[in-house]
């Protein structure tokens, strides 16, 4: 309730609430979960904002959801999907230009907290999400969001949280792979290297990821020679690649 009622009056109070509730949750995993009503409350309070306090909260839940089953762990986190898809709907439908500033930003924000979710969740918790996540990421990857490139680089962070955690398949990081080149070849933005530095610690050590490595190698110096824009970004991604990959 005082998270509800501080939103967008009180950053301060907000900040302190969530984290309070993310405390509560991490220090009394099993308790919270006898009044899951009471979670999905805060997290449908949380889920169109960005804030300290929302990320606190989604946190809190993320982690305690290893106490419960997975069904109820992920009804009480469905709102934030859910506030993701009417986030990029609004987006790919607004029509003026402040409109479209205004709702590119709440799917940033949106992306923050599902990004959060998976981060902390159980496996099987982040496997659910994964399923219902990968639909609304493509759709940023696609205009007018994949023209962005802060919307962009939070949709790659959260494909990276949501598929690349526990033991990953080589399919997995050759899915992520292939889109954040993409945007490399195209625009040689920093977040794509960011999501190809999961890729290679998804792949480290793996005799059956030594071929995606090589392959993202090459298409990255390809790239950087084409657009003349080699970074210090891109140099830490090919020494971490030649550090890690499979000998």
């Amino acid at each position: 309730g005082v998270i509800t009622h501080s939103q967008n009056r009180d950053r301060r109070v907000a900040s302190a609430a969530g984290q309070a509730l993310c405390r509560v949750c991490s220090s009394h995993s099993k308790v919270v979960w006898s009044a899951p009503d009471s979670l999905r409350d805060a997290i449908t309070a949380v889920s169109m904002t960005g804030d300290e306090s929302a990320c606190s909260v989604v946190e809190g839940v993320a982690r305690a959801a290893s106490h419960v089953s997975v069904d109820v762990a992920s009804k009480t986190c469905a709102p934030l999907v859910d506030a993701l898809k009417v986030c990029v709907e609004a987006a790919i439908n607004a029509v003026d230009v402040d409109a479209k500033v205004r709702a590119f930003k709440r799917v940033v924000h949106a992306l923050q907290l599902c990004d959060t979710c998976a981060s902390f969740a159980p496996p099987q918790l982040r496997q659910q999400l994964a399923v219902r996540l990968m639909p609304l990421l493509s759709a940023c990857h696609a205009p007018p969001l994949a023209l962005d490139e802060v919307v962009v680089g939070s949709a790659l962070r959260c494909h990276a949280s949501a598929a690349l955690k526990e033991d990953p398949s080589v399919e997995d990081a050759q899915q992520l792979a292939n889109v954040a080149l993409v945007y490399w070849e195209a625009h040689a933005w920093a977040s794509s290297l960011e999501a190809l530095a999961k890729v290679v610690d998804a792949c480290a050590s793996r005799a059956d990821g030594a071929a995606l490595l090589s392959t993202v190698a090459q298409r990255v110096v390809a790239a950087a020679a084409r657009h003349n824009t080699p970074s210090s970004e891109m140099f830490s991604l090919l020494v971490r690649l030649c550090a890690l990959a499979p000998s």
